[in-house]
């Protein structure tokens, strides 16, 4: 794999953490137009950095998801299990 470019300082980004955990979030919108954010997904994914300025990405996510929110008992417990950093997306 090519190593991610900074966008910021043109630098190849290193590997900082592999299988780092990201929570994929969707919008839902109520019968009265309000909307919220709900956990849809979590990831498996590798946190990239760029030594030069400290901007970081995720890459290299798993093809499937580790758990998905339509399992609710089993999201639960893995995310609960998660001792490290979870990632937020949209």
């Amino acid at each position: 794999m090519v190593e991610p470019i900074c966008f910021k300082c043109g630098k190849r980004m290193s590997a900082k953490t592999n299988g780092v955990v990201a929570e994929e979030m969707m919008t839902i919108s109520d019968n009265e137009g309000n909307k919220s954010e709900q956990p849809y997904k979590l990831w498996s994914a590798d946190l990239w950095e760029c030594k030069e300025c400290g901007q970081q990405v995720l890459v290299g996510f798993a093809q499937q998801p580790i758990v998905e929110s339509f399992e609710k008992n089993k999201y639960e417990e893995v995310r609960n299990k998660i001792k490290t950093q979870i990632f937020q997306f949209k």
